[in-house]
């Protein structure tokens, strides 16, 4: 899978450029060493060398290319080896139009914790900051929201210290922060993509060994304010909380609403087995004018 080998790629080009030798090299003869780890479409150049001094290195300027196009170009890299080890990155700019190279269906869908496992094995114990990372060659007919998203540079952050892996990330419009320890993730994100409109999400999961399966226990809850030109009174506020366990091939969980108040309120146990959907026992309640909620049952 082109993620899951690109992902163990990037480990061991960290784990190349953290040892001392790294800052002894040519421009020409790092990018020919780290080209040897990096699958045959992948290909990194270094103009320039790395300039060593006491307890840290600095790489001016790489681009990372695939098939031949400028997918990451990047300013200014230091590297801090005393512990912790800490990787800095100035200014990196990802070109959208690369992406259409890649290819539509990889060779494989699985990605396990053993991956993961060898990934982290590589990963130095410290950090990894980007100061900013920008988009460019966005399409035209990119939706709207996710066009902005791209457009404002972000700032983000990874620690490692052996056993929690944390990550954060924040721009104009959204932060987002999670934690991964013992297959255990937490993650927290709030959109606000103007003064009247906010959405957040908070969620804990256990992985699953396959991480391209849904977790075995998740839990998320949702909070939203919207304008009420766009969603009128009672449903320009509310929340949600989605809840599910799943054991084998049977997933069991509750989705609960509440809109604008407490009144207004929904909840669906579900059901899924065989890939096949059920809900069943639903309840909701709506107050249909002051002092007067109707009330559902519903059973499937």
């Amino acid at each position: 899978m082109l993620l899951k080998r690109l992902l163990l790629t990037i480990g061991a080009v960290l784990a190349i450029l953290i040892t001392g030798g790294a800052s002894l090299m040519s421009g020409n003869q790092l990018s020919s060493v780290i080209n040897l780890v990096l699958p045959a479409e992948w290909k990194l150049s270094t103009p320039e060398g790395m300039s060593p001094s006491l307890g840290s290195a600095s790489l001016p300027q790489f681009t990372l290319h695939y098939q031949d196009c400028p997918f990451i170009k990047a300013e200014q890299l230091d590297i801090h080896w005393f512990v912790p080890q800490r990787i800095s990155l100035e200014r990196a700019v990802v070109d959208y139009a690369c992406l259409a190279k890649f290819p539509e269906n990889s060779e494989s869908s699985s990605f396990s914790m053993d991956d993961l496992n060898m990934l982290f094995a590589l990963l130095p114990t410290g950090e990894v900051q980007v100061n900013s990372l920008t988009w460019v060659n966005l399409p035209d007919d990119m939706n709207p929201r996710v066009k902005a998203l791209l457009d404002s540079p972000s700032e983000s952050q990874l620690s490692f210290d052996g056993t929690q892996l944390t990550i954060s990330l924040a721009q104009k419009v959204l932060t987002l922060s999670a934690q991964l320890q013992d297959w255990q993730l937490t993650a927290k994100a709030i959109y606000q993509p103007n003064e009247s409109e906010q959405h957040q999400v908070q969620l804990s999961a256990s992985l699953a060994k396959d991480l391209t399966q849904l977790p075995t226990t998740l839990t998320a809850d949702y909070q939203w304010a919207l304008p009420e030109a766009v969603a009128g009174e009672s449903l320009k506020q509310g929340k949600a909380k989605l809840n599910w366990q799943r054991k084998n091939d049977e997933l069991t969980g509750v989705l609960e609403g509440e809109f604008g108040s407490s009144h207004n309120r929904a909840t669906f146990p579900f059901k899924v087995v065989d890939h096949t959907f059920s809900i069943t026992q639903s309840q909701a309640a709506w107050e249909i004018a002051d002092g007067i909620i109707l009330n559902a049952n519903l059973s499937g």
